[in-house]
């Protein structure tokens, strides 16, 4: 059982904002608003990533940047209890006494401290909530850690035209062409983060429009040049009776007429069909699906489209595998392999000649001169010093033939 409920925490000053926060959770619950805003102070504001937040009764608080959990050792925080983390929860969704078998899902906003995705159940030591956290900013894509060649190549999307209004001839901003930009990846990895990089970029340059389809949402566009739109699959799009959610957010997009349009992930064939489907009309789509490396993913696309092989040929316009690596100085240090087909590789994709690109790839052909292995990415931050010789081999060891 699955129960989605939002709140929205706002005000206009960070006083009146943390009033109404505290407000809504009563003085009973106030010790998890107190942590959530020492998590900010101790972690977020002195530049120490926090992706997560486990809360289980009995046992200290945990963060966690890219699955490493820590405790959160401070003064003011005590051991949460079953009573404390239940009553907690109740502020923001009905719970049944009854726990067995059941997941509530919530999430909720405030302003200045952060976004919140909630997911509270129950096993064998007790109760608890596992939080996901978002910060207010968009990533900034010359912050990313990516290729040179590939920050370039998603702000050469950006295409400029002038036309003729009833106030005279105005700037007009697009994108180049439609087509699919695939991010792939474990969970955790900094998809999402990616995605979200380059769209806000393309949202401070276009005036065309933006639509998500998400689950839930995870950043927000706000004030920005391009109109962004954002739905949530399972709560503003549903499946019908007659029709698949997907099948629904395609005729809800064709109906808005996006320049830009942003997926969750594709699970099944028949997502991945609607997906590239999206990008055949016209419309830059960004999603992803569940794959480890740049081939892997591959290998699913030309699976899904066998009987047509020419619509990934034709459409496929990046993949982005990544990977997040902690060296010895304890830094995080994301690698990405990045697929940019040009006209050779589209057409081994057209003849769903797959050995044929991953020689390619792998012996970085002239036709794939954007392009990066992992092996290759992993050589570059090596020379960047974020990793020792001894460091990369360790990785190499331990990829499971990744690098």
């Amino acid at each position: 059982m699955t129960e989605h409920y939002k709140t929205r925490f706002t005000g206009d000053s960070d006083d009146e904002v943390s009033s109404s926060f505290y407000t809504h959770l009563g003085s009973e619950n106030a010790w998890f608003a107190n942590l959530l805003y020492l998590i900010k102070k101790e972690w977020i504001n002195k530049g120490y990533p926090v992706s997560d937040i486990l809360i289980r009764e009995g046992t200290m608080v945990l963060v966690a940047a890219i699955k490493t959990y820590v405790p959160f050792v401070h003064k003011e925080v005590g051991i949460p209890t079953r009573t404390s983390i239940s009553n907690t929860a109740a502020c923001f969704t009905k719970i049944d006494k009854e726990m067995a078998g059941k997941v509530y899902e919530f999430s909720f906003v405030v302003e200045g401290l952060g976004i919140f995705r909630v997911s509270y159940s129950g096993d064998e030591q007790g109760v608890g909530m596992a939080i996901r956290y978002l910060t207010f900013n968009l990533p900034d894509i010359d912050k990313m850690q990516y290729p040179e060649h590939y920050k370039s190549f998603i702000k050469g999307l950006v295409s400029k035209s002038t036309i003729k209004t009833p106030k005279g001839m105005i700037d007009s901003y697009g994108v180049r062409s439609g087509g699919l930009i695939l991010h792939v990846g474990s969970t955790g990895s900094g998809k999402s983060t990616s995605i979200a990089s380059e769209v806000g970029y393309l949202a401070e340059k276009i005036t065309g429009a933006i639509v998500t389809y998400e689950a839930p949402i995870e950043y927000r566009y706000t004030a920005t040049k391009a109109p962004v739109r954002q739905y949530e699959i399972g709560v503003s799009i549903k499946e019908t009776e007659d029709h698949t959610v997907f099948e629904n957010i395609k005729r809800h997009l064709l109906r808005n007429n996006p320049s830009v349009v942003v997926f969750g992930e594709a699970r099944t064939n028949a997502e991945i069909r609607e997906v590239l489907d999206a990008a055949a009309r016209g419309h830059l789509v960004f999603a992803t699906i569940h794959a480890s490396t740049v081939m892997e993913a591959l290998t699913t696309l030309m699976s899904v489209t066998k009987d047509d092989p020419r619509v990934l040929a034709n459409v496929l316009q990046a993949l982005v595998a990544h990977k997040l690596l902690i060296n010895k100085k304890g830094e995080i240090v994301p690698i990405y392999e990045i697929l940019t087909p040009e006209g050779g590789t589209r057409a081994q994709i057209e003849k769903q000649d797959l050995k044929a690109i991953g020689s390619s790839f792998v012996k970085e052909s002239s036709d794939l001169r954007n392009s990066i292995t992992f092996t290759r990415a992993l050589a570059n931050a090596a020379k960047e010093g974020k990793f020792t010789p001894e460091e990369v081999k360790t990785i190499r060891e331990s990829s499971y033939g990744s690098f």
